[in-house]
């Protein structure tokens, strides 16, 4: 499945995304420059030479102009009905779990776009950045477990609830109590499934192994159908990430349903200024990417 990709093979996808999240002309902007955004956020993972940042900003273009012309209108038009749904009150589960399914079809529709991509554009990566890359995302793997590995449960508590509140929050404004409370309850239900330090650190490590292997028949025909493929192992650990999804949106949902009047009111203007700048952004030519330096 697509939603499988590797977070590197999967960086065009969220970096489409990206430029969309705000309601404002600095995301229109921001989506107008997504190619220099996209470049400069690769290189967080690999230094591409000239004829590599030709090659990706080719296959960018065609991409961007795709999603600009075709795409945008369709989360105007996505948006602005769930913005009247809002008008009628208090939301149903049902209402919600629809319109998660709407954004998961985009997505999917946006990574099958960027395959064909993927398969013309890893082939051009030598062994050595493939290994530099391996290696540094090890490093960052290692530093990142040992900066949480003496976290007391208590500040994974707090981190826990500050990014459920802020994740929301942004869209619909303070809590209330009752979504309060649903957050705390959520993270006891997560105080039982909680990994050991080492358990985490060695799946991110072989999660790792097999992204590298995939890249290492990257020169081979077919890569593509293997990229849709891919599946991050056959583990426990894979049911564990599928369970953890579930209860993400499911705590989502009850977050959405326990909105009140200002709060579905802020979230629908909200939705309704960004589905004006889609219809802007649709409207505007793309940039040359010839152009870029």
């Amino acid at each position: 499945m697509t939603r499988s990709l590797p977070r590197q093979l999967r960086l065009l996808i969220l970096l489409l995304a990206v430029a969309l999240t705000g309601c404002n002309a600095g995301a229109r902007f921001a989506y107008n420059h997504l190619d220099r955004l996209a470049l400069w956020k690769l290189g967080d993972y690999v230094t591409l030479d000239a004829p590599q940042k030709a090659a990706f900003r080719r296959e960018f273009a065609s991409i961007w102009t795709w999603h600009r012309s075709t795409q945008l209108p369709l989360y105007a038009r996505d948006l602005r009905a769930f913005a009247a749904t809002l008008e009628g009150g208090a939301l149903q589960a049902e209402q919600i779990e629809a319109v998660l399914d709407t954004a998961e079809a985009h997505g999917q529709r946006l990574g099958q776009q960027f395959l064909p991509a993927a398969e013309r554009l890893l082939p051009l990566m030598s062994d050595e950045q493939v290994r530099r890359w391996r290696d540094e995302r090890r490093e960052k793997i290692e530093r990142d477990e040992a900066e949480r590995r003496d976290e007391t449960l208590e500040q994974r508590r707090k981190r826990y609830i500050k990014e459920q509140r802020e994740g929301v929050a942004d869209w619909i404004g303070k809590l209330n109590p009752k979504q309060l409370a649903l957050i705390d309850a959520a993270w006891q239900a997560e105080l039982p499934l909680l990994r050991d330090p080492d358990v985490r650190r060695d799946e991110r490590l072989a999660s790792l192994a097999r992204y590298a292997a995939l890249l290492d028949t990257r020169t081979q025909p077919g890569l593509a159908a293997r990229i849709e493929a891919f599946d991050d192992g056959d583990s426990p650990a894979k049911a564990r990430r599928a369970a953890e999804s579930a209860r993400g949106r499911r705590l989502f949902v009850d977050l959405m349903q326990a909105t009140d009047a200002s709060q579905r009111d802020k979230l629908r203007r909200r939705l309704l200024e960004l589905a004006e700048d889609c219809e802007v952004l649709a409207r505007e030519p793309a940039s040359d990417p010839a152009a870029a330096s």
